[in-house]
């Protein structure tokens, strides 16, 4: 984010980039200025610095400026003064917040406004009441939660009315390429119905039924959920029990296999002085000797 300074004659000095393109929904090539990431601060005339570098252009030349992923809070006003012939302005992703009629009243002769991917939230009715020429309208990608019922009402020439990926609406109007989701009726409809204080009624009568019976469903929930847990509980101290038998068991096992471990070693030691016993034995019967020179032989 690039943050000019204001200088001491009360203007903020803003670099721009000069280039023709095919500007957004139109077929047209537009001269446009861009301003690329900058904080612009709020009632400061601008004075733009950049090098025309098409032959023959000036200021007076450019149709379109668009302020690109930088910070504005308001819409900045004294354009005009610079760029006379401007046709379109677009404020893109720059965390703008609000809009008002008295923000686009020096802008009424302009025809394509384009305010996409900024944080609004509310469109007030009469924002484009001074803008009669206007045909091109984007809001796309805001936070819009609410809207005027007189939105755009003064608006007769408009061609395209973008609301798209916000909160409380989700429709395009497009008759230059025929490719919006909606007509500009269905829209304008659309606002009414759910900005209507009859819609809202409604709204939170059905909201209180769904409340009712989303109470009822937690209940239900609630309720075999303790169950669960009771059989879980049961289930646990079942288990325990089990494995305080078979650490029992287990030990029983042990001793057994300990007390068999000593009758076997006990056998082993009983076997082994028999076969001494016996061999001593042996040794007995066959020993001999002589007396008097006899041989005596037990």
């Amino acid at each position: 984010m690039i943050i000019t300074k204001k200088s001491s004659s009360e203007h903020q000095e803003v670099f721009c980039n000069f280039s023709t393109q095919t500007w957004r929904t139109r077929n047209e090539k537009f001269y446009r200025c861009c301003v690329y990431s900058t904080r612009i601060f709020e009632d400061i005339e601008l004075k733009f610095s950049g090098i025309h570098k098409e032959e023959n252009c000036t200021n007076e030349s450019v149709t379109a400026i668009e302020f690109n992923k930088c910070e504005i809070s308001k819409i900045p006003q004294g354009l005009l003064k610079v760029f006379p012939n401007l046709k379109a302005i677009s404020i893109y992703c720059s965390k703008l917040k609000i809009i008002r009629r008295e923000d686009l009243k020096e802008y009424c002769d302009l025809k394509d406004f384009y305010f996409a991917d900024n944080e609004i939230e509310f469109l007030p009715g009469d924002i484009f009441d001074d803008c009669e020429n206007v045909e091109v309208v984007s809001f796309y990608g805001n936070k819009i939660k609410k809207i005027d019922e007189n939105f755009l009402s003064e608006a007769k020439n408009l061609k395209y009315l973008d609301l798209e990926g916000n909160l409380c609406i989700d429709k395009c109007f497009d008759s230059l390429s025929n490719e919006g989701n909606s007509t500009l009726h269905d829209i304008k409809s659309e606002i009414i119905e759910k900005f209507s204080i009859f819609y809202w009624k409604n709204l939170l009568k059905d909201s209180k039924i769904e409340n009712l019976k989303l109470k009822n469903e937690n209940q239900k929930i609630l309720e075999t959920e303790n169950g669960l847990k009771e059989e879980l509980r049961k289930a646990n101290r079942k288990y325990l029990k089990m494995k305080i038998d078979a650490e029992k068991m287990k030990e029983k096992i042990e001793n057994l296999e300990n007390k068999n471990f000593e009758i076997k070693e006990k056998l082993f030691k009983w076997e082994k002085h028999a076969k001494n016993c016996e061999e001593i034995l042996i040794k007995i019967q066959n020993f001999s000797f002589s007396f008097y020179d006899r041989v005596l032989q037990l």
